[in-house]
C-alpha cells in the first residue's frame, strides 16, 4: 500500500507514531549519556573521597608516630637530665667529703651502668667531664678504662645495652 493511497487520519497517525519514536529514541539516548556521565562524575568523586580519607588516615597515623617518637626522646632527655643532677650531686658530695678520686670514678662507673640496665628502653649512656672537670686529678688516670678514663686520664665513659639476639 502505498502513502497516497492512506487516509489522513491514518497519515497523522503515522507522522505521530514516528515523531513520538523519534522522541523516544532520543529520551533513552538523552538517558543513557547522562547515566554514563553521572557514573563517570561518582566514580571520580568517590575516588577523590577516597584519597582523602586515606591521605587523613595517613597523616592521623604519622601524628601518632610523631606523638610516641616524641615522648621517647623527651623520657630519655627527661632521664639523662636526672642523671647528670644525680652525678653533679656525687662530685659536690665528694669535694665535700673528700673522698678519694679512685672512688669518686669507680662509683661514678658503676652509677652509669646500673643506671642503663636499670631502664632498657634505653641504647646506651654517656657520661664525660671535660679535662680535669671532674676532680682534677686527670693525668693519674691515663688510659684506665675500667674507671672510666680515656687515653688521657679524662673521665669519659659509655655504656651501651648488650645487643638483643634477633
Amino acid at each position: 500500500m502505498s502513502l497516497r493511497q492512506l487516509s489522513i487520519q491514518w497519515k497523522i497517525t503515522l507522522l505521530a507514531g514516528l515523531c513520538l519514536l523519534g522522541i523516544v529514541s532520543l529520551l533513552v539516548g538523552l538517558s543513557l549519556y547522562r547515566m554514563e556521565h553521572s557514573s563517570e562524575l561518582v566514580k571520580a568523586s568517590s575516588m577523590e573521597m577516597l584519597n582523602e580519607a586515606a591521605q587523613a588516615r595517613i597523616e592521623a597515623q604519622g601524628e601518632v608516630q610523631a606523638l610516641g617518637i616524641r615522648q621517647q626522646f623527651m623520657d630519655a632527655y627527661q632521664y639523662g637530665h636526672g642523671f647528670s643532677r644525680q652525678v653533679l650531686f656525687l662530685r659536690e658530695q665528694a669535694e665535700k667529703r673528700f673522698l678519694d678520686a679512685f672512688d669518686l670514678r669507680e662509683d661514678l662507673t658503676r652509677q652509669v651502668k646500673s643506671a642503663l640496665q636499670a631502664n632498657p628502653d634505653l641504647l646506651g649512656l654517656s657520661l664525660v667531664f671535660e679535662a680535669n672537670a671532674l676532680d682534677g686529678k686527670d693525668e693519674l688516670f691515663g688510659g684506665q678504662s675500667e674507671l672510666g678514663s680515656n687515653e688521657k686520664g679524662r673521665f669519659a665513659l659509655y655504656w651501651s645495652q648488650p645487643t638483643r639476639a634477633s
